[in-house]
């Protein structure tokens, strides 16, 4: 499919072109003007003097040529004409399939990202009155369908409840194909009772623009190339904050959800994704 989509994308460059010189007036006028320099380039003679009869010589010498090529000429003017006259077909055939080859690669890389398991894992200590967490940011393996630890995180807190704010991304049914419904969620942020969300601290880490619970190593990747995984994925984070991003690829709704734990020492509090954007506290 790549193969013909880039045929279609290299024919549609080349129909607008031809399309430009059959069908506008200023085609036509730079024709006109080439046609002119060819005839006059007709008449110029050797010592760079245009005369009449260097000019019907070579033009008589011309035309013969052209005659001898007419069959080819002519049928070759009828295969430009049909690509020029066809230019809004060829497009609208480019963009369709370039349209269903993107929602099967987001559909794949929704599938690799789909993960029931161990997403956050938080470790408490306490120093000086204060709560130092330890995280640990999981992503999985499709192939194997195992949790993999992908990154550590260091935090001080001084409130003992904290809010672990876990974001969600809705993708609409008709944007996926085989109308299968995927949610896939990840650490956002974290904050405590006497913060706005939004002032929280950043769970958003990753490298690349790829979030630490979506980049999945590329041996375990299924039915899809690293480079479109990683196209795809960086897509759908730069589609978190821009809503232009999230309508082009269909996420339907962006939303929080946030789990309250109070804070104990030397405990264990571990987040898991139920598969379908749900994420559950591991008793």
């Amino acid at each position: 499919m790549t193969e013909i989509a880039s045929l279609l994308q290299i024919l549609h460059f080349v129909a607008r072109i031809l399309s430009f010189f059959f069908f506008s007036v200023w085609g036509w006028l730079i024709l006109s003007i080439l046609l002119v320099l060819f005839l006059v380039k007709q008449g110029i003679a050797g010592d760079g003097q245009w005369r009449w009869h260097v000019f019907l010589l070579n033009l008589s010498e011309t035309l013969t040529k052209l005659l001898l090529w007419f069959p080819q000429i002519i049928l070759s003017i009828t295969l430009l004409f049909g690509i020029a006259l066809f230019e809004k077909d060829i497009q609208t055939l480019y963009e369709n399939l370039k349209i269903a080859r993107e929602t099967q690669t987001l559909t794949q890389a929704l599938k690799n990202l789909s993960f029931e398991g161990k997403i956050l894992e938080i470790s408490v200590h306490t120093t000086n009155s204060a709560f130092l967490l330890s995280m640990k940011f999981f992503t999985h393996s499709p192939w194997d369908n195992k949790p993999i630890l992908k990154t550590n995180q260091n935090l001080i807190v001084n409130a003992r409840r904290v809010y672990i704010d876990f974001g969600v991304c809705n993708f609409s049914y008709s944007r996926i194909a085989e109308g299968s419904a995927y949610n896939i969620a990840f650490p956002y942020r974290i904050y405590t009772a006497t913060q706005a969300p939004q002032n929280g601290f950043s769970l958003f880490t990753g490298e690349k623009g790829i979030l630490s619970v979506f980049d999945i190593p590329e041996d375990d990747l299924v039915g899809i190339s690293p480079h479109e995984f990683h196209t795809t994925v960086s897509q759908i984070v730069a589609a978190i904050t821009n809503t232009t991003v999230a309508k082009r690829l269909g996420i339907r709704t962006f939303y929080g959800e946030a789990i309250a734990i109070d804070l104990k020492e030397s405990t264990t509090y571990t987040f898991v994704t139920t598969g379908n954007g749900g994420v559950l506290l591991k008793p």
